[in-house]
Parts: C-alpha cells; sequence; structure tokens
C-alpha cells in the first residue's frame, strides 16, 4: 500500500463517476464520486422489493461489530448518537435503493458522521462492521437469486458500491478536521478489504495490488507490484488476454469490463486453479488508460452455493411436507409434498397462515399449548388433525422448529414439517376396536367391560355409592344355533344387543362377553331393590318374538348379581360372583335372576370339583351299576329291573345322581 500514488487515492475520491444523465443533477452533486450506474439502482431497487437486506434486523450484523469493536476513543459511543446514525443510515439507503432525489437523506448522513468526528470516532470498528454485514448481505442475496450467479454477482457488486458511497461521505466530512485522514482511511480500507483489489495499465502490468489480493493468489505484494497480470491467469485466459485488452483499446468492445461481478478462473502460486469474482471497471488518470479489478475468490461461496442447492433440492422433494414461515406464522414457502398431500398449490399457500389447514377438530387449548411451545424457542412435537382443500381430514405427525437470529438469538422464522399418517392412524384405530369391542354385535368386550368396572370401583369408593355386575346367559341359545344354523344365531345376538342397549342408561355399560353371554354394568346404584325391576324390563323386552328367516323365536335369559362392596371390591371378584349366581339360576330351572351369596361359592367349587373329577372317573372305574327290581304287585313277581348308575367318590363315598346326572348332560360327557 506504500507504493500507491497518493494522486490515484485522491482522484478515486474527487473524481465525477455519476451517469450523465444525472451529473447536472443537484442531488447527485451531493453523492461521493463512485461509479452509480443506472443497472446498479435498478439492481437496488430489485434486491430491496425481495428483501430486507438492509432492514432494522440484518443492520445487526453492522451494530454487533461497530459496539463491540475495540476502541480507544469510547467516548464517542452513546445510545443518542447510535440511534441518530442509525437512522440517517436507513433514510440514506431507502433513498439510493428507491432512486429518490431526496437531499434531506444525505445532508442528514452527512450530519450523522459529522457528529460521530465530533465525539471521537475511531474508523477502525466502522470497517470491520460494513464487513460482516457484506457476508450477511451475500448470504441473503445467494439465498433470494440461488438460480441466478449473474444476479448474485450484479446484485452483490451494487451493494459493494453503496457500502462505498457511505464510507466515502464519511471521509468527505473529515476533511476539514485533517485533510491526510482520508487517505490513511482509504489506505487502511483498501489494506484490510475482504476483497482483493489490483490496478494494470494497458500492457497489463500491475502497478497497484491490496494485502488480499496477494494473499489470495498466494504471493507477497512485492512479487506482484511490476509483474504481468498474465502470471495470475490459468494458461488459456493468459493467451487470450493481450488479444482481449487491444481489442478494447481499439474498439471499445468487452465482455467484462464495465459489466459488473462476473466469474473467472484465477491461478494460484502453486499452480491450482480456482473461481473468482471479479468486477473490472476503467478510469483516466492523467492521459493514462487505468484497469482497476475488485476480487474474490468464490471457491466457498460455489460450495456453499452447491450445498445450498443440495439442501434446497432436498427440501423441495422431501416425502414430508415442509411449510416456512415468518415470526407471525404467514407462510413463507412450502414444498411439493405439502401440495401433494394438502391440494392447495404453493400461490394459494404462500401470504396465508397455516390456519388454512385447520379441521377444527382440536381445541382451542392445543393451539394455545402449541405457540406458548415455539414462541419459547423450544421444537414442538404431536399430531395435528388438519382439513385438506377437498375437506378430507387427515392426520398429520407433526415438529415445528423455532429459527433463531445468529447475532440477536430471536426468532425470525418456523419451519414446520409434517408426515401424513392417516392410514398409521386408522390401522390404530382399528386395532383398539378390535382388542375392546365385539365385532359381532359392536359392543364393548370382556377386557373394555373390565377396565370401565375398574374405573367404576373407584368412583364408587370415593363417592360411597354402589355398582351392580349382571351376567347373562341366553337360555337354549344352543339348541337354535345348532338347529337353524350360526347365520341366525348371529342374528339373535344383534336382536337382543340391539333391544338391551336400548335399556340401559348413558352412564351404564352392556358388553358382549362372547357366545351366548351378556354382561351389564349398572353405575351410581342408589338401593339394591331397583335391579330387580330393571330385571323385570329386560325380560318384558326379550318375551316378544324375534322374527328371524322366517321364523318366530323366543328366548328367556338367566341373570347373576353381585353388588359393589358387599359382593367383593374388585372387578375380578365381582365378575366371578356374578357368574356363579348366574349358573346358579341355570341349575335350578333358568329363566330367573339370583343375587350372589356366600353359600353359592362353596358350591360353585364343588361343583367345579365333580366336574373335574367325572372326566377321569370311568377310567378310574367309579362307576357301579345297581339294578333295581320291578314287581307286580298282584302277583308278587320280579317283572323286569331298572338299572341305575351309581358314582363311589374316593374321598365322598357314594354320590347320588340328581348331583351328578345333570353336571354329565351340561358338559357332554353323557352321549
Amino acid at each position: 500500500m506504500e507504493n500507491v500514488d497518493n494522486s490515484l487515492i485522491l482522484h478515486l475520491r474527487d473524481t465525477d463517476w455519476q451517469d450523465a444523465d444525472h451529473q447536472e443533477s443537484s442531488f447527485h452533486a451531493l453523492l461521493p464520486g463512485i461509479h452509480l450506474t443506472s443497472a446498479d439502482k435498478l439492481c437496488l431497487a430489485e434486491l430491496r422489493k425481495q428483501t430486507d437486506f438492509y432492514s432494522y434486523a440484518s443492520l445487526q450484523h453492522f451494530y454487533h461489530t461497530l459496539t463491540t469493536h475495540p476502541n480507544p476513543n469510547d467516548i464517542w459511543f452513546n445510545q443518542n448518537l447510535l440511534d441518530e446514525f442509525r437512522e440517517s443510515q436507513q433514510l440514506f439507503f431507502d433513498c439510493i435503493c428507491s432512486q429518490q432525489n431526496n437531499k434531506n437523506c444525505i445532508e442528514a448522513r452527512k450530519a450523522a458522521w459529522q457528529h460521530l468526528y465530533e465525539h471521537g470516532f475511531s474508523a477502525t470498528g466502522m470497517l470491520g462492521a460494513y464487513a460482516n454485514w457484506l457476508n450477511h448481505v451475500e448470504t441473503i442475496i445467494v439465498s433470494t437469486f440461488q438460480d441466478s450467479d449473474t444476479r448474485v454477482l450484479e446484485s452483490y457488486n451494487s451493494v459493494l458500491k453503496l457500502v462505498l458511497i457511505d464510507i466515502t461521505l464519511s471521509f468527505n466530512n473529515s476533511i476539514a478536521q485533517d485533510h491526510q485522514r482520508p487517505i490513511r482511511y482509504l489506505k487502511a480500507i483498501v489494506d484490510h478489504a475482504a476483497d482483493g483489489l489490483i490496478s494494470i495499465d494497458e500492457s497489463g502490468t500491475i502497478f497497484f495490488c491490496n494485502n488480499s489480493s496477494a494473499k489470495m493468489f498466494g504471493y507477497e505484494l512485492s512479487d506482484l507490484l511490476g509483474n504481468n497480470l498474465k502470471v495470475l491467469m490459468p494458461e488459456y485466459y493468459a493467451m487470450q488476454h493481450g488479444k482481449f485488452v487491444t481489442r478494447y483499446v481499439e474498439s471499445g468492445a468487452s465482455n467484462v469490463i464495465g459489466e459488473g461481478m462476473r466469474e473467472i478462473m484465477g491461478k494460484h502460486k502453486d499452480g491450482h486453479h480456482f473461481p473468482l469474482d471479479i468486477s473490472i471497471s476503467e478510469t483516466m488518470i492523467g492521459n493514462k488508460r487505468v484497469f482497476i479489478g475488485v476480487m474474490r475468490d468464490c471457491t466457498e461461496r460455489k460450495k456453499d452455493h452447491s450445498q445450498m442447492l443440495k439442501l434446497s433440492s432436498a427440501i423441495e422433494q422431501s416425502a414430508d411436507s415442509i411449510i416456512i414461515t415468518n415470526y407471525s406464522g404467514v407462510i413463507e414457502y412450502v414444498n411439493s409434498s405439502f401440495s401433494d398431500v394438502t391440494g392447495y398449490a404453493a400461490n394459494e399457500a404462500i401470504g396465508h397462515t397455516p390456519n388454512i389447514l385447520k379441521s377444527d377438530l382440536q381445541d382451542e387449548t392445543f393451539y394455545k399449548n402449541l405457540w406458548k411451545t415455539i414462541l419459547k424457542g423450544q421444537v414442538f412435537r404431536d399430531v395435528v388433525i388438519n382439513r385438506k382443500r377437498d375437506g378430507t381430514i387427515y392426520y398429520e405427525e407433526k415438529t415445528i422448529t423455532p429459527l433463531l437470529d445468529e447475532y440477536t438469538g430471536s426468532i425470525t422464522h418456523f419451519i414446520s414439517t409434517g408426515k401424513d399418517i392417516t392410514e398409521r392412524m386408522q390401522a390404530q384405530k382399528r386395532l383398539h376396536y378390535l382388542a375392546y369391542y365385539d365385532v359381532l354385535t359392536e359392543l364393548p368386550n370382556r377386557s373394555l367391560y373390565m377396565e370401565r368396572l375398574n374405573s367404576s370401583i373407584k368412583r364408587a369408593e370415593r363417592r360411597k355409592q354402589m355398582s351392580a355386575v349382571m351376567m347373562l346367559n341366553l337360555d337354549r341359545f344352543k339348541v337354535i344355533n345348532d338347529t337353524l344354523g350360526h347365520e341366525v344365531g348371529d342374528s339373535l345376538l344383534k336382536g337382543i344387543t340391539k333391544r338391551l342397549s336400548n335399556l340401559i342408561r348413558k352412564e351404564d355399560t352392556i358388553a358382549h362377553f362372547g357366545g351366548d353371554t351378556f354382561a351389564i354394568l349398572i353405575e351410581e346404584l342408589k338401593k339394591i331393590n331397583d335391579i330387580p325391576d330393571f330385571i323385570q324390563k329386560i325380560n318384558d323386552n326379550l318375551k316378544n318374538s324375534f322374527n328371524l328367516n322366517n321364523y318366530d323365536l323366543y328366548t328367556t335369559v338367566s341373570i347373576g348379581v353381585s353388588v359393589f362392596p358387599q359382593d367383593g371390591t374388585d372387578a375380578s371378584t365381582l365378575v366371578k360372583n356374578a357368574e356363579v349366581a348366574m349358573y346358579r339360576v341355570k341349575s335350578t330351572g333358568r329363566n330367573a335372576y339370583q343375587f350372589y351369596t356366600a353359600d353359592m361359592n362353596e358350591k360353585a367349587l364343588l361343583r367345579l370339583e365333580y366336574e373335574t373329577r367325572l372326566r377321569t372317573a370311568i377310567a378310574n372305574e367309579e362307576f357301579l351299576l345297581y339294578y333295581q327290581p320291578q314287581v307286580d304287585l298282584r302277583t308278587r313277581k320280579i317283572t323286569g329291573l331298572e338299572a341305575l348308575v351309581r358314582w363311589r367318590h374316593p374321598d365322598l363315598g357314594l354320590i347320588p345322581p340328581n348331583d351328578f346326572i345333570p353336571l354329565l348332560e351340561e358338559t357332554g360327557l353323557i352321549v
């Protein structure tokens, strides 16, 4: 930098590079001498329309660096001064980007710079602040124009010029205080700029370059100054370079000079080639033509761009539905899977909120919890019931992640990913139904009945109430099923289900335990005497015939009843005791009901003992045959014998026929 001619720096500051059609404008006369073309202004206006590149949030990158930079003159920093500077900066950018000829914004910007210098401002922090902000803006530009490298380069070049205008304004304000300060500042800017700056004459000789340029190509400054530019070019470009310069000097025709940012290849000292973003312009110093190049190694940018394209492609082609909203929940992006699942095209969703999918099948508490979670910066995960464009309900396994600003830590966006799990939810519902409901009657099965009975017991304990368990078994159902077929038997079970269901209260439960057995749970039983009245309603309801397949069928039921808490304090005991009472009815003639009593258990246990022992009695030769003679009373002669079977139990002795014959008939042991 020590080799730079001061006259060149002063020329860069003082020469008027404005568009010819605006040179006479008093507005542009207020601006420093930076070549801001009409194309630049249109580019900035378009960028302003599509992004928030100099919004309050975006400029936080600038002010974060500015206010944390070590500064020997810290007295300049106070909030009022910073607010004035920030307002003038946004007004100034607004003025330039909207192409408004507003002198006030220029004067306000100059005044803001002047106040900073008056309070001991040091420009070194400002250079780093703008460098940091430019890196942030580059990310915004690449994201916005990712499909066009040309628009990326042109937009960045225009923003860079905008920054240089502001920096030069600061120099012009300080001239009155120190004539040499602008030159020192400009030298500092050139030396510390992240971008490479290089100048050559018409022969291609390098007469100026900054540290970044030398470092970019792997050289020392002394190696490049006085050398020919071709040393920095791959062989093909080096061979063509002289022809391009000659053609431009003679005809003014060029594909790169004055055309904004372009990508070319550079050659490192070690021989490897790398991509460069470069903007080339020319000026006259005296009667000499000078070419000035602004360069940036775009290797990392291209890698990032490639990575971004992969990420963008992955998001777009993801099988999951993806939505990106701003902080207020307004949709800014949806992928193709979102459209496939919901039926909403991207242009129908963008600008709206995800409420367009709301099904109203989840209460407001659900959505309040959702917003409460994500506004705290936490990830929300749950199943959301949504509605498609055609009104179809679908289930979505949803994850919503807040996106945080790198510097402020504040939430800027939300990204929502969702998987359509409707089929899985339907399968789960079906499995749940099969696990807890009887397919034939659509009544709760034994499992669900036992769950509800357990819950009922807990409620009854808290409220000091009674509950009743009723077990119902159809009388002689097996005869109907075996005689007329299972189809008629199934129809009869459905008919009985319908009649019984119409009798119970909303809080009670009727279940089908399988076969010809039903169970009823009566909750909040006020008095036991209510049960016989209810049983009478059942009998009255079932006394009418069932007309099935042109058959008028009649059926009765045997009912056993147990009551909580006197007959048991747990579900299994209550059901078992109700079954014992029901079997007692079956054994004493059917078509009646019995309340459970303690002695029934003894008889039930004895019955079980008999049934178990009878299955091995024949093999153990425990049956005895007795012959009872039949005598003619007139002649007193034996006219015949009646054969009677007796069972000699090994422990209980001789068992009379009326105790075990009916059991043999019920269990099918008598053929």
